[in-house]
């Protein structure tokens, strides 16, 4: 592919006394389109994107090559795009924004590693709503990245506090423990977590993660007990959420000793980061606060290609409720455009027919509809 001589894109943006940039290139060898994320020269996030064409077999399958060029430079000024947005959303937020706008701002920045920014836009949230635990909740996530082990276990504990039903809470509590390499304490999160969602495979990767750890540590790494214990664990989180594989349903029938179940940690840990839903997650928050805070300028194409991704998130199985919720609000914003098409039409109808009356009142409906769905949008990015 290296005499293609497929584009690599690259862009800097300064912000404050930071250097920001974005690089995106084609890697031929996975057929993906690859989009990393700097700052001051420090790769801080990147992602890997699929190219469902297939790759041009000869250099001369022309039309496919440049479908892939085009798909590089999409991606490519998609991130910096947003990379901009946030700032300027950053700036707006410090005049006007509320807690929970801080709030899912710091959720973006903490979906494209960006953890100082994240954490400053979570510490203006708590200033605003300082009761508000999903704040706490992230706020610890960021610690944790951040190495800080004790300041996370202090938020997240705040927030098991405020809201002690939160299966998330819980597992991110007991994360941040495993950190610690306080095991038992860890357990306890987790069996807790378990309790409030029997289905949450993390948890069971990370209790069975646990129980290697502790083995280890207790310099009984052959206890059948302790290994077995592991094994339950990690045959739990691959029947919860795994796409079936045959490979690993080998390893899980032989897997034996500590060295056979640590690997088979790293298989499953693997799978579960490119199954992750924080990249989409972060993505919804990116839309709400751009509904809220810019509706004027969103682009019809954007909220289209938003759209499609988020719906094909949910049918290849990250079918959460909040997924769903962003979901439908993205459909109501659209609607916006929807109705601004039929509001054209109706005027056309008036001006070329003769029976007015018809086209007038459904003009004046078309307007009424437009009317409630600014006002929703409004009041949209209040929590659910």
């Amino acid at each position: 592919m290296d005499e293609l001589r497929l584009p690599k894109h690259k862009e800097k943006i300064g912000y404050r006394s930071n250097s920001y940039s974005v690089e995106t290139e084609y890697d031929a060898l996975l057929n993906r389109v690859s989009v990393r994320l700097f700052k001051n020269r420090r790769l801080v996030s990147s992602r890997s994107i699929r190219i469902k064409d297939h790759q041009p077999d000869k250099p001369a399958d022309r039309e496919k090559i440049e479908r892939i060029k085009e798909k590089i430079a999409y991606f490519h000024r998609e991130e910096y795009a947003l990379l901009i947005s946030l700032f300027e959303l950053s700036q707006k937020l410090k005049l006007n924004g509320d807690g929970s706008a801080h709030h899912s701002l710091g959720l973006v920045f903490l979906g494209r590693e960006l953890l100082e920014e994240a954490k400053e836009e979570f510490l203006l949230a708590l200033v605003k709503t300082p009761n508000y635990s999903p704040v706490y909740n992230h706020l610890g996530i960021v610690y944790l990245k951040l190495g800080m082990i004790e300041e996370s276990i202090k938020n997240i504990q705040t927030a098991v506090k405020i809201s002690p039903d939160f299966a998330d809470y819980h597992h991110n509590l007991g994360t941040a423990f495993l950190e610690k390499k306080s095991y038992l304490e860890a357990e306890k999160e987790f069996q807790e977590a378990l309790k409030l969602n029997p289905r949450y495979q993390e948890v069971y990767l990370n209790l069975g993660f646990s129980c290697l750890e502790r083995g280890s540590i207790q310099g009984d790494i052959s206890n059948e007990t302790i290994l077995k214990e592991a094994l339950d664990n990690f045959k739990k989180a691959y029947q919860f959420g795994f796409i079936k594989d045959l490979r690993m349903e080998e390893l899980l029938q032989k897997a034996f000793t500590w060295e056979d179940l640590s690997r088979l940690y790293m298989f499953l840990k693997n799978l579960l980061t490119e199954g992750s839903s924080l990249e989409i997650k972060s993505l919804c928050e990116y839309f709400r606060l751009r509904f809220k805070y810019d509706p004027k300028v969103v682009e019809k194409k954007e909220v289209e290609d938003y759209l499609l991704q988020l719906s094909q998130e949910i049918v290849e199985g990250k079918n959460y409720p909040d997924l769903r919720h962003s979901l439908a609000l993205a459909y109501i914003f659209y609607s916006r455009y929807i109705l601004k098409l039929a509001e054209k039409q109706f005027q056309n109808f008036i001006q070329k027919s003769r029976e007015k009356k018809s086209g007038e009142a459904n003009l004046e409906t078309t307007r009424e509809l437009e009317k409630k769905i600014e006002l929703y949008l409004e009041e949209s990015h209040q929590e659910v």
